[in-house]
């Protein structure tokens, strides 16, 4: 399957409520910890980053993904975006991160308004790419992340005088920005291959940002690439925002739904700690969608604790794995609808959910959803 035309505008849909569940959590953490960067891996439109930077504006901001929106679709600038391999070798993800930072990242945000409601209910994700990998699952993807974009440079019959020494300024400025991240990339690679390295090893380099965030994005990566990712994560910053599809949540190419304790055992082998704070205050709220309240925790680094306050992260904990209430209703009147429909018009029920059933397989179910509400649009 090309997961292009999976992981497209349609797919991140409508984000007005993602926006107002961002806007809730963040400005929640933003009491708390004020981040000077934020790197947010599997960022889809940059929904969430828009977010920060609309409570501070001096926010450096970073956005990681392998999606292929059109740059006029996202909720921030193109400088502060890179499009990824998710699932290749961690500290070149990390690198292109860096080099987002060092140039910057941010800017003015020139989008406001949002895509119509069609979009698909199961929040920001990140398209998998591979080099020559095939993923067992349905969603496979033989085809390669985009190469990083290059500027360039006028030919020197458009020159101005000066621009020469501009251009030389600039390239001498790159090459040692380039340099710091070469630098910082191979000390956390030594680090990660060294058979005596430990958590503390890694945690003893500075990390480029202040704050990672990554929410349900994991479950769409392989089992096989799940530590990576958290070791992505882990070497962006000290604190990170994480969230991730429980079993039988369900939604696009979801390979690697798991109970939340899986991913903090992960988390707690690059030496950071759980701390369940979110949950709790955002359970009941409205605003916020239910996979969020669902899913999301908080992780540091057990050395660096004590960069948030102790009345917002609490104890740390082992995560309780629960389902929201919002989810078990929705699903419990869905089957007892069917228990009706079958008591009733048992063939027809029958057939009705064969016919669901390979649309789901093939992964045409919820574009059928969003053609049904384009058209009730008005």
């Amino acid at each position: 399957m090309d997961l292009t035309q999976t992981y497209n505008k349609d797919f991140y849909g409508d984000q007005q409520e993602a926006y107002k569940s961002a806007q809730k959590v963040l400005g929640l953490v933003y009491q708390a910890y004020k981040p000077s960067s934020v790197v947010d891996v599997g960022c889809g439109l940059g929904t969430w980053l828009k977010v920060w930077q609309e409570l501070d504006s001096s926010v450096l901001i970073a956005g990681l993904d392998g999606n292929a929106v059109e740059d006029s679709e996202r909720f921030i600038p193109k400088s502060a975006y890179a499009q990824v391999d998710l699932t290749q070798d961690y500290t070149q993800t990390l690198a292109r991160a860096i080099a987002l930072k060092s140039g910057g990242g941010g800017g003015q945000l020139k989008r406001v308004g949002f895509p119509a409601k069609n979009g698909d209910r199961y929040g920001d994700s990140a398209l998998i790419t591979t080099q020559g990998k095939s993923l067992e699952s349905p969603c496979k993807a033989p085809f390669l992340a985009r190469k990083s974009h290059r500027e360039q440079v006028a030919p020197e019959s458009l020159q101005s005088p000066d621009s020469s020494s501009t251009i030389l300024e600039s390239k001498s400025v790159n090459k040692k920005q380039t340099q710091a991240q070469k630098s910082h990339c191979e000390q956390v690679e030594s680090k990660a291959q060294s058979p005596d390295s430990s958590p503390d090893d890694l945690a003893m380099l500075s990390k480029p940002f202040a704050l990672a965030q990554s929410f349900e994005v994991a479950e769409h990566l392989d089992q096989q690439y799940a530590l990576k990712f958290v070791k992505l994560l882990t070497s962006c910053a000290d604190i990170v925002l994480f969230s991730a599809a429980i079993p039988y949540q369900g939604g696009v190419c979801h390979i690697n739904e798991r109970e939340p304790g899986y991913w903090a055992e992960l988390f707690r082998q690059c030496g950071y700690e759980c701390f369940d704070c979110l949950r709790p205050r955002i359970w009941s709220e409205e605003s916020v969608l239910w996979w969020y309240r669902q899913n999301l925790l908080v992780f540091v680094h057990k050395d660096k604790v004590s960069s948030l306050p102790y009345g917002f992260l609490g104890n740390a904990t082992s995560p309780l794995y629960m389902v929201h209430y919002a989810v078990w209703e929705e699903r419990s009147k869905w089957l007892e609808s069917l228990n009706i429909a079958h008591t009733d018009k048992p063939l027809f029920t029958a057939l009705k959910l064969a016919v669901k059933w390979v649309l789901l397989k093939l992964h045409l179910l919820d574009r059928i959803k969003r053609l049904r509400a384009k058209r009730s649009q008005p």
